[in-house]
């Protein structure tokens, strides 16, 4: 979406026919995003975004000026003149404005992003453009794409730059990972380590079936590296895969028949130890994968709800 500057140069209105390609190349434009922050991946085929634009062009025409047709909607939002946005969906009921007044947010590319290795931070001086455009746009907010890996006073800002509603994916499930790769380090100490580590079990899967990473991973010299600890993370496709729950849960049971010591986890995870003697958290295998997690979301909470110490420490899992 461009940066606005003022919303009365925003126009919202179906498609007209001359159109098609300048609404098919923001579809390019969506797709090469995705791709460049591990999402799913786009097309570099000139044919295929040909062939939308004259899809497009058949659309706008067969519609003639009604952005709604049947159940079906799609509008564009031009800006002095030029096409800036569009949406398309599926409303069980034909009038837009009462969908549109069920729009809280839009979503936006703020100048924050993360490739397989390095995390690009937000400037806000380069994105006050963008953010002083939706001040007199009533209960509408931003979304801010690809949040992960954000500094908490980089969230902080963006928040305050009315980029209200933070996405974030990959940031979580590396966290998530993160705890599990100790956890394993840590049965492996102790002489608690399954035949099949959750490390190699988890790895062997994305082997197994490389259909969420292939075109990601494309360096054979950097894919073993890639696979455990590329920021995209592609290796959360597999958490849920049946062999590598099995492996979490066994993991999980050996550790918290034996015990962990606080040396080892002092060792290894440095954060829940000091959590631990500060009360905050129990010493429990589980507990320790959540806490991990927890530690990015209270980040994100943090930004959205700034709260004082007392409310702070409700959200605290662990021992009250």
């Amino acid at each position: 979406m461009a940066a606005l500057s003022k919303a009365s140069d925003i126009i919202v209105r179906a498609a007209a026919p001359g159109e098609g390609r300048a609404v098919a190349s923001l579809w390019r434009e969506l797709w090469d995003a995705h791709e460049a922050w591990g999402g799913y991946p786009g097309s570099h085929d000139e044919r295929i975004y040909a062939q939308l634009a004259g899809r497009l062009e058949e659309d706008a025409r067969v519609r003639a000026g009604q952005p709604v047709l049947g159940r079906h909607v799609h509008l564009i939002a031009t800006w002095r003149g030029e096409v800036a946005g569009q949406v398309e969906g599926w409303f069980e009921r034909h009038g837009v404005e009462s969908a549109w007044s069920r729009v809280v947010g839009l979503v936006v590319q703020p100048g924050v992003e993360f490739d397989h290795h390095q995390v690009v931070d937000y400037v806000r001086s380069k994105a006050t453009a963008l953010s002083r455009s939706i001040e007199s746009v009533p209960g509408v907010v931003f979304e801010a794409h690809s949040t992960d890996y954000q500094a908490p006073q980089a969230l902080q800002a963006l928040v305050q730059d009315h980029f209200a509603i933070l996405k974030v994916g990959p940031g979580l499930t590396f966290a998530l990972r993160e705890v599990f790769w100790a956890l394993s380090d840590i049965a492996a100490q102790l002489g608690l380590a399954p035949p099949v580590s959750v490390k190699a079990t988890l790895l062997e899967e994305m082997q197994r079936n490389p259909r969420y990473w292939k075109s990601y991973y494309t360096d054979p010299g950097q894919q073993g590296f890639d696979l455990q600890f590329s920021l995209s993370d592609r290796s959360r496709y597999y958490w849920s895969t049946p062999v590598v729950e099995q492996a979490c849960y066994q993991l999980f049971e050996r550790l918290a028949s034996r015990g962990i010591p606080l040396t080892l986890i002092s060792q290894y995870l440095p954060v829940q130890y000091a959590a631990i003697r500060a009360g905050r958290l129990k010493n429990d295998p589980r507990e320790l994968v959540l806490h991990g997690v927890e530690q990015v979301l209270r980040q994100y909470d943090g930004a959205c709800r700034p709260a004082g110490p007392a409310e702070r420490a409700v959200i605290d899992r662990g021992i009250e």
